[in-house]
């Protein structure tokens, strides 16, 4: 299972970008056909807020909460979690 984490912004209590949740499914798109064999899932992650927000850390604790979803959902399964910018980040701290 891999779930994408879209870039965001240092601070904003703004909704998510729609387009930085549109630019991560080319990539989705690709790595389900490229793991669809092995029965690879790919999911991307619409985060509760657009920014960070300094010690909030509102999109690593989205990431945490959709690796726990995706053990909710599929079972006991290898999570990856992949991110782009600001989705890196959340991804190494979840």
């Amino acid at each position: 299972m891999a779930v994408l984490l879209p870039d965001g912004e240092p601070v904003s209590r703004r909704r998510p970008s729609a387009l930085s949740y549109a630019a991560q499914l080319p990539v989705a798109r690709a790595l389900a056909r490229a793991g669809a064999g092995e029965g690879l899932a790919v999911h991307v992650l619409r985060y509760r807020w657009r920014g960070w927000n300094t010690a909030d850390a509102h999109p690593a604790e989205d990431a945490g909460w959709a690796a726990d979803e995706v053990q909710r959902r599929y079972g006991d399964v290898p999570v990856c979690l992949v991110g782009h910018g600001m989705g890196g980040r959340a991804a190494l701290r979840a």
